[in-house]
């Protein structure tokens, strides 16, 4: 039997099977946002580099403006990080959720890069939609625009909590977690919940 990709929104694609569920989740933001960081990104880089330039033709006797420029070249390289990591999450990045042999596999993949988490099926609890616990005054400092963390749908597994589904709409939101625990309880009656 073929398998169709049903699109769900924009951003989200299903294939459903009888036994196995996969969900992608694009991260893709609008073209001209993904175009500005990147700008952002190689400003950032080219300042980082005539500091590094500057930063090698202070003499000796220039030792207090070596300190600063080291500390700042600290700062610089913690952001590019920050920066880098972001930019392409946004522009090649995906989550990809599968359920599959009793197991839900997700994984954050970047051009075909990331770890593949495995979670039993059985074990799962309380599917749900995810709560931000980051404090008001962060949310107002930096926003969510450079947060790369997943954190619409939680679930328990275990003793730990995990977070899937970066920034979803509700209505994706609910779709997903709607899907997850149908195919919960749809593979834990046919007993291919595997225990």
């Amino acid at each position: 039997m073929e398998q169709k990709i049903e699109n769900i929104s924009p951003r989200m694609s299903v294939v459903k099977g009888e036994q196995e569920l996969s969900v992608v989740i694009a991260a893709a933001l609008p073209s001209r946002k993904v175009t500005a960081s990147g700008l952002l990104l190689l400003v950032w880089l080219l300042s980082g580099l005539a500091g590094i330039w500057y930063f090698f033709q202070l003499t000796e006797s220039e030792s207090v403006q070596r300190t600063y420029l080291l500390v700042w070249l600290g700062f610089w390289v913690y952001f590019l990080y920050i920066v880098g990591r972001a930019w392409s999450w946004w522009k090649f990045g995906n989550e990809i959720i599968k359920i599959r042999n009793g197991n839900l596999l997700l994984k954050r993949d970047v051009r075909g890069r990331g770890y593949v988490h495995e979670y039993k099926l059985s074990t799962l609890k309380n599917i749900r939609a995810g709560t931000d616990n980051t404090p008001n005054w962060v949310n107002q400092i930096g926003g969510n625009w450079w947060s790369t963390d997943a954190s619409s749908v939680s679930f328990e597994s275990g003793d730990k909590e995990v977070a899937l589904g970066y920034q979803l709409s509700a209505k994706e939101r609910d779709q997903l977690i709607s899907l997850l625990r149908q195919y919960q309880k749809k593979l834990a009656e046919t007993g291919n919940g595997k225990n």
